[in-house]
């Protein structure tokens, strides 16, 4: 919890903390994104008078293991937000203003090229006041510094889309109103680390002030070795060695990708928002590529100039993923990973045909991971040897999924996954069925709670479905060669847990971390972690009276 990331970004000057320019008010135009779609709507009080001054953000619903920041904008005179480029993807929505309850909509698919109009938002007057001022650690406050508050309580999935935000003023201030209840209220900023604490509210104003640590700063150049020429358009990679706390207090070091960001014309790069460290940086371009990643050590806020990134002859991998029972059909949009011991990984998208190119591969073994939406993952992965001497060229086949198409009853929006308890996964030691099913979930719909879950491969599954306020309940389900259809999940009352953390001298705790992982009779085990979180346990966070709260939690 609270663990806070390097924050990709690439900038062409160097602004001073807290001075981040606001989104304008009344629209946002993001670079033009291919398949970009258009949304807009109108934000207004639930008497119909528009406010002007309210706050629309779009939070990216990311892969697991991976993030990607909100996108905010303003709301104009009428109320009214528009976002003219808006990226393929799914998102939910919120809106704020000021003396106002928030309001969300957990989920929007937006689909390459759509125009989506009237997303609008009725918010009611009311709710108590948070307020407070983010502080730049090193002297004076930060603008633009991002609030974001979300539920805490029952599935932290499920509970991340009912988030809302709000921006800082020039003076670093905030406020906003809020439902009573307990939320995680987190301050974040490009430039600085994050900083959150869990609070108690309602029955009036609260504050919470935040102070944020400046982050670094690491600018260069990269270039070709053979003649030292920038290489403009240089997709540039970096990661960190980073040691982590493991459920159980066991501790693990893995290579942790910070983001990716490319080259301007004159070849030179800015990488902002750094934890203190030693960075990993390789850079690639058509036939070009890092004969080995670049370390180059940062301090705490340092600002690190005059980096050069060699780029030597490379090979392009180029390839196509098609369809197991028919090699004519490609498989649109599949997503390729490239990785090999001695690197961070490659990732690349397929195109509407199935194509993909991967620039700058350097002479060597490699696995070659693909996946796609309907698609069972590739696995094990793809083995494969690139050459500077011979073309590269390989072919992925992946077989189709097969779906669970069901309901929750009674209809609300719940999470559904696959139990992963010993015995309920089979495929044997192959790994296949681990895999799969830890990465197989779906949201039912709140009002008819439809859901319908893929891609699985034919086989005996036991679904467990999960509300966010702590009902919960499973099924058994035999996946035949077509799926299965009208599988119903029955939602019940689970049991609750809740008590107080306090140190040895008495004192709470606040801001650890409680997990309950459930005993097996047979004493056998199966954990699942993914990116520092247990998806086999349920977790919540201390507030800061050391209270905590655990929902949904089976007898036993």
């Amino acid at each position: 919890q609270g663990d806070s990331g390097d924050s990709p970004g690439a900038e062409t000057s160097d602004p001073s903390p807290g001075t981040k320019p606001s989104p304008p008010a009344g629209s946002r135009d993001d670079s033009k994104v291919e398949g970009s779609a258009r949304a807009s709507g109108q934000v207004r009080s639930k008497s119909g008078t528009p406010l002007d001054r309210g706050r629309v953000t779009l939070l990216p619903l990311a892969r697991e293991g991976e993030s990607a920041e909100p996108i905010d904008v303003e709301c104009d005179d009428s109320g009214a937000w528009t976002i003219a480029s808006l990226a393929p993807g799914r998102y939910a929505l919120s809106a704020t203003a000021p003396d106002h309850l928030p309001a969300w909509r957990p989920e929007l698919e937006v689909e390459p090229g759509a125009t989506l109009a009237e997303l609008d938002f009725v918010l009611e007057p009311g709710g108590s006041s948070l307020a407070g001022t983010v502080h730049d650690r090193s002297g004076g406050e930060i603008e633009a510094a991002r609030i974001r508050l979300t539920p805490v309580g029952g599935l932290s999935r499920l509970r991340e889309r009912e988030s809302f935000f709000t921006l800082t003023d020039a003076e670093g201030r905030y406020a906003l109103q809020v439902p009573e209840g307990r939320f995680r209220v987190e301050a974040s900023h490009p430039d600085y680390t994050r900083e959150q604490a869990v609070l108690d509210l309602g029955g009036g104003r609260r504050t919470q002030d935040f102070s944020l640590v400046p982050m670094g700063v690491i600018e260069g150049v990269v270039v070709r070795a053979s003649d030292r020429s920038p290489v403009a358009g240089a997709s540039l990679t970096w990661s960190r060695e980073r040691t982590q706390s493991m459920p159980g207090g066991e501790r693990s070091t893995r290579l942790e990708r910070g983001g990716t960001i490319t080259t301007d014309e004159a070849g030179q790069f800015r990488i902002r928002g750094l934890l203190p460290g030693t960075l990993l940086i390789s850079a690639r371009a058509p036939g070009l590529a890092s004969d080995a990643p670049t370390p180059v050590p940062i301090a705490i806020a340092e600002h690190v100039e005059g980096v050069e990134i060699l780029l030597g002859q490379a090979a392009d991998l180029r390839g196509r993923v098609v369809a197991s029972d028919d090699a004519k059909l490609g498989i649109a949009g599949a997503e390729i990973d490239l990785s090999s011991p001695t690197g961070p990984s490659v990732s690349a998208t397929a195109d509407a045909e199935g194509h993909f190119v991967i620039h700058g591969v350097q002479p060597g073994g490699y696995e070659l991971f693909a996946s796609a939406e309907g698609w069972l993952p590739r696995f094990p992965p793809t083995r494969i040897s690139v050459a500077l001497d011979q073309p590269n060229e390989v072919s992925i086949a992946l077989e189709r999924g097969q779906a669970i198409r069901g309901r929750v009853e009674p209809a609300t929006r719940a999470e559904i996954t696959i139990d992963l308890k010993p015995g309920k996964v089979e495929f044997g030691g192959s790994g296949m069925g681990m895999m799969m099913s830890s990465s197989a979930s779906a949201t039912s719909e709140p009002d008819q709670g439809s859901f319908v879950l893929a891609p699985l491969a034919p086989g005996s599954y036991t679904l467990v479905a999960k509300a966010a306020d702590g009902r919960g309940g499973s099924v058994e389900v035999e996946v035949g060669p077509s799926g299965a259809d009208d599988v119903v999940i029955v939602l019940e009352p689970r049991a609750k847990m809740s008590g107080v953390v306090r140190d040895s001298q008495g004192k709470p705790v606040a801001g650890a971390s409680v997990i309950a992982r459930k005993r097996e009779p047979s004493n056998a085990s199966v954990r699942v972690v993914v990116d520092g979180r247990e998806l086999t346990a349920s977790q919540a966070p201390t507030s800061d009276e050391g209270r905590y709260e655990l929902l949904g939690l089976d007898a036993g």
